[in-house]
């Protein structure tokens, strides 16, 4: 292989690797609310410590018969438990919510669950 050979197969390696680096960083990183446990209701301090990029995202699993998750859209709604018009519901049971640039709030709004801290709140940057 001559010089010039090897060089175009190196950039087209390079080349390669950013593209690939890039597709990454627009894709951003998915983490499992809750770990192995789930959606429930133990703690997410822990979780809500993680710095959070806006494109980052978030997956629920749950039971589909247990639990649900509501995306609210404000600091009120989230601290009073509320679903108040234009909150997104989501109930697969395995949800995969991106996150965008801010505070996003999240609940469980089967009763009781909200109130007795099913509930995430988390900042994307």
């Amino acid at each position: 292989m001559t010089s010039q050979g090897r060089g175009s197969a190196v950039l087209l390696v390079v080349l390669i690797v950013v593209v690939n680096l890039q597709w990454r960083s627009v894709e951003g990183h998915v983490y499992t609310v809750g770990g192995t446990q789930g959606w429930g209701f133990h703690s997410y301090k822990k979780f809500s410590a993680v710095k959070y990029r806006a494109g980052d995202s978030l997956v629920f699993i749950y039971p589909q018969f247990e639990h649900k998750v509501v995306q609210v859209w404000s600091k009120e709604d989230y601290d009073k438990c509320v679903v108040s018009k234009g909150a997104k519901s989501y109930t697969s049971g395995r949800d995969k919510i991106v996150l965008k640039r801010g505070w996003n709030y999240f609940i469980c709004p089967c009763k009781g669950h909200c109130s007795n801290g099913m509930k995430l709140k988390v900042k994307a940057f």
